[in-house]
């Protein structure tokens, strides 16, 4: 733990607020974009958006020279795509772990210490977590990763992606209790429905399907 700490803290730390101004604006667009996702419910949308918010942090990185993070950020807009149709298409799973190797590749192709493994080990903790069809494993897991990637932008001097980092947590945590929400919600709905009987309310009204929330007009546990 001491090396550790002694390699961090020995690491050069650019000024955080001597970004260039092209690098300032896509980062803080990237920041808008990644606190809207957790917001969405459906899963393909939340992976949209992943992916164009991952576009512009690889040039934001790319501007302030942190080029690990900027490599993982391309790998990441691209897995977000190659995740969409692992919902509905089982077999394409194949397809997306092969994108698993680059994550090793552009870690030795970039390596520049601390910063290289913080992003390494980040967009390992969204890849696993973008595997996931369901909504709560996926939303989890995500949230889980932002400490690595804290880690990665303070060495590499990153202040939007640090601003990222805590407004995605919070707006992670909000999209989190409202999925859990809904699905009490669904739940408790069905279990009354099932209960009544059906002398007194007449023929009982069919359970919603698995994933959709009574009067929500759609799914509320993506697919």
């Amino acid at each position: 733990m001491a090396t550790l700490a002694a390699g961090l803290l020995n690491h050069a730390r650019p000024p955080l607020f001597s970004i260039p101004l092209p690098a300032l604006l896509l980062g803080l667009a990237g920041v808008a974009l990644n606190v809207a996702w957790p917001m969405l419910r459906v899963r393909r949308s939340m992976l949209l958006v992943q992916a164009v918010s991952g576009l512009c942090f690889v040039l934001h990185y790319a501007l302030i020279g942190a080029h690990t993070g900027s490599l993982m950020n391309a790998l990441a807009a691209l897995q977000a795509l190659a995740a969409i149709p692992l919902g509905e298409r089982p077999g394409f799973r194949v397809v997306y772990l092969l994108t698993l190797p680059a994550i090793a590749l552009g870690l030795a192709l970039t390596w520049n210490g601390w910063p290289s493994v913080f992003a390494s080990l980040g967009m390992a903790g969204i890849a696993v977590g973008r595997y996931q069809t369901r909504v709560l494993p996926f939303r989890v897991i995500l949230v889980s990763t932002v400490p690595f990637w804290t880690g990665h932008n303070l060495l590499v001097g990153s202040l939007p992606g640090l601003l990222s980092d805590a407004l995605v947590t919070v707006s992670s945590l909000v999209g989190l209790r409202r999925h859990l929400l809904r699905e009490r919600r669904s739940e408790s709905s069905a279990k009354g429905r099932l209960n009544t009987p059906a002398s007194a309310t007449g023929p009982a009204s069919p359970a919603p399907p698995a994933g959709e929330a009574p009067g929500s007009g759609g799914p509320s546990i993506p697919r």
